[in-house]
């Protein structure tokens, strides 16, 4: 079963966006141009920050990413020093493929 991740655009308020996260189980939202291309990272802080504030506003401009074809420990280590407990998975394009999350986080 494959599961999608939640994203949003860069105009959303960040409410919006992080309640459809959390409807998923997901405490994180990429957020995507109309392409999928990645452009930067809200999360739970965020939206619990301004819930009324834009994406742009508010998110990581500069997600930490891997590539599918990075090795497995080296993803397990980047998870685990990321504030977040997660990494976006991206192709060589920028485009967002999905997500690495460590044991607690989603």
């Amino acid at each position: 079963m494959q599961v999608e991740l939640p994203t949003c655009r860069i105009d959303e308020p960040v409410g919006q966006a992080g309640a459809r996260a959390e409807e998923r189980g997901y405490s994180i939202c990429p957020v995507v141009n109309e392409n999928g291309i990645v452009l930067g990272l809200i999360g739970k802080r965020d939206w619990d920050t301004d819930p009324t504030a834009s994406a742009e506003q508010l998110m990581d401009s500069a997600p930490t990413t891997l590539r599918p074809s990075d090795p497995l420990e080296k993803a397990k280590q980047t998870v685990n020093e990321s504030d977040r407990g997660s990494v976006l998975v991206t192709d060589s394009d920028g485009k967002l493929l999905g997500a690495f999350f460590g044991a607690s986080k989603k």
